[in-house]
């Protein structure tokens, strides 16, 4: 297999993982860029939210080396995953239509994607705008659906809030916490999944389940690495 369809092979890996769900104005980056593998859901406060895919390359095997280098420099390659990544959102997106009372849809073509090096790890971030994936409820906002119908993340799952928001409440039990985030270890079942967000200035509630002292001073970028088992592709 070339370079460059082992590069897309294994960006359409990390898209199609959204397929675990049963059944995210341009795109860009959610604020919290772990250098792990992970699923961020950073949400607006009109219900929008950014959903950003973290892959990761092993740059010291010359394989994942050259895939992670045909899929930065092949701009058709590059395209390809992208839109392949949005593409898989929106049906996830859509089949979630019909478990709530709002449409649900991803904008295929304002999907983006960017590269970046860390020592001997290349990143690649896939960020899409998920319309109306929290329900506004008066100066609420809740998350349930698609990761409520049997989601089980192979990644850990991050939710951040909007700026001035709080995390008020969640289940699962969260597994750690950082200002304004909440992050679920990879392979916890997200069944029955919902959190409630709420104006505040004091970022994440302290007594929401999960949360101790222990895990109030975890940064995200370091839950990220809690129960991952490190592999370097998607």
């Amino acid at each position: 297999m070339s370079s460059t369809h082992r590069a897309v092979a294994l960006a359409l890996a990390a898209a199609l993982a959204i397929g675990a769900v049963a059944g995210p104005a341009v795109a860009k980056p959610a604020q919290n860029e772990n250098d792990e593998p992970s699923l961020v859901v950073e949400v607006q406060a009109d219900g929008d939210a950014v959903v950003t895919l973290t892959a990761t390359y092993d740059l010291t095997s010359e394989a994942e080396r050259d895939a992670f280098a045909s899929l930065q420099n092949d701009g058709s390659a590059r395209e390809n995953a992208t839109r392949r990544y949005a593409e898989r959102l929106d049906s996830v997106a859509r089949n979630a239509s019909d478990r709530v009372d709002r449409e649900m849809r991803v904008p295929v073509d304002e999907a983006s994607v960017s590269f970046d090096e860390r020592g001997d790890v290349g990143v690649v971030r896939y960020s899409a705008t998920w319309k109306n994936l929290a329900a506004v409820e008066g100066d609420r906002l809740v998350v349930t659906e698609p990761f409520a119908s049997n989601y089980d993340t192979d990644r850990p799952f991050v939710l951040i809030a909007p700026d001035g928001y709080e995390l008020a409440g969640a289940t699962p039990a969260v597994d750690a916490e950082g200002e304004t985030t909440a992050t679920w270890d990879a392979g916890t079942s997200l069944d029955g999944f919902e959190a409630t967000m709420e104006p505040g200035d004091s970022g994440v509630a302290d007594s929401l389940p999960g949360f101790g002292v222990g895990a109030a001073v975890a940064s995200v970028a370091g839950a990220a690495a809690l129960g991952l088992r490190r592999r370097r592709s998607p």
